[in-house]
């Protein structure tokens, strides 16, 4: 229940702290509380029951109140906190705000701030001997235990954000020199509670590296992302620093002091440690040869990806080429898998290149320029599957004499399989835009004689018919360049099985048409009305059945062309004759 409008005058009391830590002008918080929603909120907990407030700047740097934490907070904020249940009073005289209300920031970065608390409060306050006074020695011990074990969770998350595996200690690292001394003296251990706690520590480094080792650029690819071929670079790039990084840890100090009490006590997970180095020195050193020869990659992929796709022909036989380069001198990356995920990244980003260049499909009266862009995408992509194939060919003469050659023996549907699926796409929209060209150029058509006007209305139903299954393809949600887009599929099967049934109609509409010719200048007058589409199958075959009745009306004209001719003669030598004759 808010509280009078009289009672509710003290408002700096929360703004002097969010003006000061936030660093903003005096007159922010001034505008924020006149805003209904940001004043409503605040009014609830200084005067009502909410027992938080948190104040946050929106994307447009506009302070905002909510109750709850905001989701991807961009900047810090400012949280206020009730710790009893005592009724506010603001008024400026005997405010008692300051005693029942606790304050702080707020993080952008949660784990950074959780990871300070667990540090410089959990740790101090749970570790400090004077706090620990009269609990059990087993309540110490779990209490250490379960709090090392969050630090190191948070730990591992807070590197895992950052992209970076982080190995954390176990807890007892201050008796560690003490240990190790007298470990290497007698060759035993007497803190079993610390190799206990080195030990599993070594387990769960052994799980994070082995997590990361067996990560591959595969695992770049997504139902909906489909990797370009610079993040495998950047992949590799990481995975050389992450390694390096792990490698680093290993070789500290308290670490190799770690190792020398597994060795000498002979632990059972001594072997598991000392693969496990060996496993990230392989790492490190396979990263940075892969790096080596990746990254003359790097300038031509950059330059293919800013330049016009239509452009992007002449870059291709020299990409393969390095590829082949990369195959022959670079023997971490000479594995089918790896040059195959390569080239199936090259494939993502002309597919990606060539949807940008098509753009959105229109099915509209004008094909021209969508087929012209059709074909320039397919001559592109052909570029780069005809270039691949010459260079497989060939690939074993890039070895130098006396090594072994290695071809590329994989089947190529494995690094082309989206490819295909594209082109196919693209074959099935440039069909529909070859057949809709072909029946765009009915809708004027007219025809004459006693049956003309019947004929010309079974023409426009058919246009009618075929233009609503057209267009409808334009108001379809789906992206049609979408290779493993189902939906079109199914669209596509049901526009050809209407444009059968149409074309079915329509050869009947020419037969009789034609069949309705009384000469041959009416047929081929038909004949050229109609113009291309009499080459479409089904409309062919029936058109084939009436060119008898083309050679009739052929013959009969040629029959009146010779009637007429000796009429001529006999008008020109015997004129009283036909005069007698007429």
């Amino acid at each position: 229940m808010a509280a009078p409008e009289g009672e509710r005058e003290n408002w700096d009391v929360l703004g002097e702290y969010t003006n000061k830590t936030l660093r903003l002008k005096a007159d922010r918080w001034t505008k924020a509380v006149q805003h209904e929603d940001t004043r409503s909120t605040i009014l609830d907990f200084l005067d009502g029951n909410a027992e938080q407030v948190l104040i946050s700047q929106n994307l447009s740097n506009q302070l905002v109140s909510s109750s709850e934490v905001p989701a991807g907070l961009r900047t810090k904020g400012v949280y206020y906190l009730k710790t009893s249940d005592a009724p506010l009073i603001r008024e400026e005289d005997n405010s008692n705000v300051r005693e029942h209300v606790i304050f702080g920031d707020i993080s952008p970065q949660p784990l950074d701030q959780l990871s300070t608390l667990i540090e410089e409060v959990f740790i101090p306050l749970l570790e400090n001997p004077g706090n620990r006074d009269g609990w059990p020695d087993m309540v110490k011990e779990d209490v250490s235990r379960q709090l090392y074990s969050l630090r190191g969770t948070v730990y591992r998350m807070w590197g895992q954000l950052r992209g970076q595996t982080l190995l954390p200690l176990p807890f007892g690292m201050d008796a560690l020199e003490k240990a190790e001394r007298h470990a290497l003296e007698t060759g035993e251990m007497t803190d079993s509670q610390l190799k206990s706690a080195i030990e599993g520590v070594v387990i769960k480094w052994v799980h994070q590296v082995d997590e990361v080792l067996n990560q591959d650029t595969d695992d770049l690819a997504g139902p909906d992302h489909f990797p370009t071929p610079l993040e495998e670079i950047t992949f590799w790039s990481k995975r050389r620093e992450n390694f390096g990084h792990i490698a680093k840890q290993l070789k500290d100090k308290k670490v190799m002091m770690m190792s020398n009490i597994l060795e000498v006590t002979e632990s059972a997970y001594y072997p598991a440690f000392v693969k496990m180095c060996a496993d990230v020195t392989m790492a490190v050193h396979e990263a940075r040869d892969i790096m080596i020869h990746l990254t003359p990659l790097k300038p031509m992929l950059e330059e293919m990806e800013s330049m016009e796709f239509q452009e992007a022909t002449p870059l291709i036989p020299p990409l393969v080429h390095c590829i082949c380069l990369l195959w022959v001198h670079c023997p971490d990356y000479r594995k089918p898998d790896r040059i195959v995920t390569l080239f199936r990244e090259i494939t993502n980003l002309l597919i990606s290149m060539g949807r940008s260049f098509i753009g959105a499909i229109g099915f509209q009266a004008e094909t021209a320029e969508p087929l012209q862009k059709i074909n320039t995408c397919v001559s592109v992509l052909k570029t780069f599957r005809d270039s691949f194939e010459e260079h497989r060919a060939k690939v074993d003469t890039y070895f130098p004499e006396g090594e072994r050659p290695r071809r590329w023996e994989f089947h190529p549907t494995h690094a082309f399989a989206r490819m295909d699926q594209f082109l196919a796409r693209l074959a099935n929209i440039k069909e529909i835009f070859d057949i809709a060209k072909e029946f765009l150029k009915i809708e004027k058509v007219e025809f004459g004689g006693p049956k003309g006007k019947v004929l010309g209305a079974s023409v426009s139903a058919v246009y009618s018919e075929f233009n609503e299954a057209y267009t409808a393809f334009s108001i379809r949600t789906y992206d049609c360049l979408d290779p493993a887009e189902a939906d079109f599929d199914e669209s596509h099967r049901q526009f050809k099985k209407k444009v059968t049934e149409l074309e079915q109609r329509l050869s009947l509409i020419v037969n009789h048409a034609l069949q309705e010719s009384q000469s041959p200048e009416a047929y081929f007058k038909v004949v050229e009305l109609l113009g291309s589409i009499l080459e479409r199958p089904i409309i062919q075959a029936e058109y084939t059945t009436c060119l008898p009745h083309l050679l009739q009306l052929l013959k009969q004209e040629i029959e009146t062309a010779k009637v007429r001719t000796i009429l001529s003669y006999l008008y020109l030598f015997f004129p009283f004759i036909v005069s007698f004759c007429l």
